[in-house]
């Protein structure tokens, strides 16, 4: 059995920008670089770029710390697991610079992506490092988060909707035209288990990048809110929330929850307030 050898050099991967919209090339370059500082010319280099979902969210009117949901669901990588799904396998050789340059197509998605490169680097002597590197890939050059001000809300009630739209450095983006929508699934009636628009709004948002508009929905059932804007390169964002729309007479008709779920109204309590909970239940008569 051949005695490892620790490798001489080290490696690096590092992308051209930051951030990637759906439908460019992403550029990563692999460095390969002696300890004693000379490039790694000549080296083979074997790679796979993997897909998955990214998070990104802004809501700066609430106390919520984002970055652990953005990070424990990014690690997840969706439903293929740690890095996602092979998106390209391919190999490569380092020039006289020690320089490998991988160009990545990406596509349009409705959704932010990360792309990974695993890659193994191997000199002339045989010993191997392996590296990894990745970037975001997103919808637009903007992000739009849409919060409404509680869970549930009874018929008739005003239903009070945020739009944000901010870039993926967190930094408001003002004067956006967005479309919001209002449809309601409703669970009752003769429009039983259809979705009706109720209510459909153009606002533009202010300097900070935020706008507000209300709703007020008549009946009973889940409110679906959407919001819709166009960027200056004319990529289409988007982004939804939803609630419940309910009082003490709804029975849940034409709703099966996959399990008990609890649905408080707020998003924040005040010490003294009360707290209205929806509880939907698999088990009829439960």
């Amino acid at each position: 059995v051949e005695e490892y050898r620790k490798p001489e050099y080290k490696a690096s991967i590092k992308f051209a920008k930051q951030q990637y919209v759906g439908g460019q090339d992403a550029e990563a370059t692999v460095e390969a670089v002696y300890y004693f500082g000379g490039p790694v010319a000549g080296a083979q280099v074997s790679y796979t770029i993997y897909k998955s979902p990214d998070y990104f969210y802004y809501y700066p009117d609430e106390e919520a710390d984002t970055s652990f949901y953005e990070d424990f669901l990014s690690e997840s990588g969706g439903d293929y697991g740690g890095y996602g799904e092979v998106a390209l396998e391919s190999e490569g050789v380092t020039d006289e610079n020690g320089l490998l340059k991988i160009r990545i197509p990406t596509k349009k998605e409705s959704h932010e992506q990360r792309y990974t490169v695993e890659a193994t680097v191997t000199d002339a002597s045989g010993r191997s490092v392996e590296i990894s590197g990745g970037v975001m890939v997103t919808p637009g050059l903007f992000k739009l988060q849409v919060s409404t001000d509680r869970y549930v809300s009874k018929p008739n009630e005003p239903v009070k909707v945020t739009v944000y739209a901010v870039d993926y450095d967190r930094k408001p983006v003002g004067n956006v035209r967005v479309t919001v929508s209002a449809d309601l699934y409703v669970e009752g009636g003769r429009l039983r288990g259809r979705t009706r628009r109720i209510d459909r709004r153009e606002i533009t948002l202010d300097s900070r990048g935020r706008g507000v508009v209300e709703f007020r929905p008549k009946k009973q059932g889940y409110l679906d809110i959407t919001a819709e804007a166009r960027d200056t390169q004319g990529n289409d964002v988007k982004c939804k929330d939803s609630l419940w729309i309910a009082d003490e007479t709804w029975a849940g008709e034409g709703y099966e929850a996959p399990a008990l779920e609890l649905t408080l109204d707020k998003k924040l309590y005040n010490v003294g307030d009360t707290a209205k909970i929806v509880i939907n239940s698999p088990v009829k008569d439960s």
